[in-house]
């Protein structure tokens, strides 16, 4: 189904795995409307019933909005580009990850680091944090990306 959604609820929908040229990773896209969102932001995404991890969802003005898949993803996934899958993707929303926010919070020069950066720099360092399955590496990453 394609429509607005609440933020809390995920998307499903079919799509076709596309690719423009050999070079380029392999995207899908969605063509409804991203719960309330204008701008590129994070979701978690499953395709046919496997997850694939955190992918940016970006908008594409003539076509909706679309994420990439790179070659190990559509291994795991076993998919080529023209097939055929069915998507779910969830909103991460502006929520950073409990590591992430608890070193902002708790240190000074962190906080410092993360107020420098720029809302894409933002957006990225909380995605590449967030990725990560075990809280050990979360807080790793959090620490070494800004500086601690």
């Amino acid at each position: 189904m394609i429509g607005m959604k609440g933020k809390d609820e995920p998307i499903f929908f079919d799509a076709v795995i596309e690719r423009l040229a050999p070079e380029v990773p392999r995207f899908v896209v969605y063509p409804g409307k991203a719960w309330d969102e204008t701008g590129t932001f994070i979701v978690d995404v499953g395709l046919n019933g496997i997850s694939i991890g955190l992918r940016n969802l970006i908008p594409w003005k003539e076509r909706g909005w679309h994420f990439g898949l790179s070659e190990p993803m559509c291994r795991r996934v076993g998919v080529e580009t023209g097939d055929q899958v069915h998507v779910e993707m969830t909103r991460l929303g502006d929520s950073r990850p409990r590591e992430l926010d608890e070193l902002i919070k708790g240190d000074p020069k962190a906080r410092q680091a993360w107020n420098a950066l720029s809302a894409g720099e933002r957006r990225d360092l909380v995605l590449f944090v967030a990725d990560a399955k075990k809280p050990e590496t979360r807080t790793h990453r959090a620490s070494r990306l800004l500086g601690r």
